[in-house]
């Protein structure tokens, strides 16, 4: 699959899909202080490649988890907890924790309240992983 080819409703088939890890991870951090991790990943399926980043600065409940394309770096999900408020291109404003979608036709990341997807602001980068994980469908269990 082409990544500059993409549509909308391909970016949604596309974190749904199943991914694995190229090696085993190591995901999860100290509860508090910098963390940074970057792993690579895997959909077998549409032979893509991403890589899923993870990072807390100094402020403990300040983070953000993405996946991006191999190829190109571009952003297709990425969840924002305590970052700034988003001001999307049709002019809408959300809060400081935000879902970013990547949506192709308009080469844009739009940003969602959390209210329709499954984190919580209040969540630890623990939790928040977790469900992030489970959301892109990507398998702990097993390398590709």
């Amino acid at each position: 699959m082409e990544t500059d080819q993409l549509t909308s409703a391909d970016i949604e088939i596309l974190i749904t899909a199943i991914k694995y890890f190229v090696t085993h991870p190591e995901l999860y951090p100290l509860v508090s202080g910098k963390f940074r991790r970057t792993e690579v990943i895997v959909d077998k399926l549409h032979n893509l490649g991403y890589k899923l980043q993870i990072y807390r600065g100094n402020i403990e409940n300040k983070y953000s988890l993405h996946i991006r394309f191999s190829t190109d770096n571009q952003q297709v999900l990425r969840l924002c907890i305590n970052g700034s408020r988003h001001h999307n291109q049709d002019g809408t404003l959300v809060g400081r924790s935000h879902v970013h979608v990547y949506r192709p036709e308009n080469q844009e990341s739009y940003a969602h309240a959390l209210t329709a997807f499954p984190f919580i602001e209040n969540d630890n980068l623990t939790t928040a992983i977790t469900k992030f994980v489970a959301y892109i469908n990507l398998k702990l269990a097993g390398v590709a």
